[in-house]
C-alpha cells in the first residue's frame, strides 16, 4: 500500500497503523545532560506540526505550562507551527503566541469529564497537516490524537515525535478499576510508542519503566 493511498478504507488505516518504525526514547534536556537545546538563531527555521490533547490553552495543568513554555521558545527562536487540539469551551483561543490553533470537534471522556479527547473521523488533521507541509509531526500521548499522528505521518512521510505526559497503566486501573485494564493500556502504549521516530518523557524514572516494559527498540538514549 503506497503511503499516498486515501484513506477510504479499513484495511487502508490498519496497513498504516501497522507498519513498525525504529523507536527512540529520551528525556528532556533537563534530565539529559548529554543533550542540550539549540541556541536560538543558530539554524534556519524549521515546520513542527503539533497535535495536542487535551489543549493545553484552555485547562489548567503542568502539562499545560510545558506547552506553553515550548510554543513561546519556538516563537523566539522563529519556528513555523500550526496547532492542532480539541476543545469545545468557547474561551478556546485561535492563536497562541502567533501560531494557529485549528481547533476540531470532540467528546468529553467519560471517565475524566475535565478533558475534551477526539478521533478527528472526519481527518480535519491530515488535511490541515497537507497544507501546512510540516518538516516533523509532535504529538502528545497518550490520547485518542496517538492514531490519527501516526497515520498522518505515515501518509506525508515525515518523522514522527511523541511526548508522553500521563502514564497511562496507572490512571487506567485508578479510574477504570477492572481486572487486566493495565496490561491492555500496555498493550496500547507499544503499539503506538514503538511506531514514533523518538518518544519523549518527563523523567528518568519513566525513561527506565518505558524501556523495561518493551516499549522502546533498540537506539534508546540516556
Amino acid at each position: 500500500l503506497p503511503l499516498t493511498a486515501p484513506l477510504s478504507s479499513p484495511s487502508s488505516w490498519a496497513s498504516l497503523l501497522c507498519r513498525p518504525r525504529g523507536p527512540c526514547l529520551c528525556l528532556s534536556p533537563s534530565h539529559c545532560p548529554s543533550l542540550s537545546l539549540p541556541v536560538v538563531g543558530d539554524h534556519s527555521p524549521s515546520s513542527t506540526g503539533l497535535l495536542v490533547e487535551p489543549t493545553p490553552f484552555t485547562h489548567v495543568s503542568g502539562y499545560a505550562n510545558r506547552f506553553n513554555e515550548m510554543l513561546k521558545y519556538m516563537a523566539k527562536a522563529g519556528e513555523n507551527v500550526e496547532i492542532i487540539t480539541v476543545d469545545d469551551t468557547p474561551e478556546a483561543p485561535a492563536s497562541k503566541f502567533g501560531y494557529p490553533i485549528n481547533t476540531i470537534k470532540g467528546f468529553r471522556f467519560v471517565l475524566y469529564n475535565e478533558i475534551a479527547l477526539t478521533f478527528d473521523l472526519k481527518q480535519r488533521t491530515l488535511a490541515v497537516m497537507r497544507r501546512f507541509k510540516p518538516d516533523i509531526l509532535h504529538v502528545t500521548s497518550p490520547g485518542f490524537l496517538v492514531f490519527v499522528g501516526v497515520l498522518t505521518a505515515r501518509i506525508l512521510k515525515v518523522p514522527l515525535v511523541f511526548s508522553y505526559h500521563t502514564h497511562l497503566p496507572v490512571y487506567a486501573k485508578q479510574y477504570f478499576p477492572v481486572p487486566g485494564i493495565d496490561n491492555a493500556a500496555w498493550k496500547i502504549l507499544k503499539f503506538v510508542h514503538n511506531r514514533a521516530d523518538l518518544n519523549l518523557v518527563t523523567s528518568p524514572q519513566m525513561k527506565e519503566e518505558l524501556e523495561a516494559s518493551g516499549l522502546c527498540g533498540q537506539g534508546s538514549r540516556a
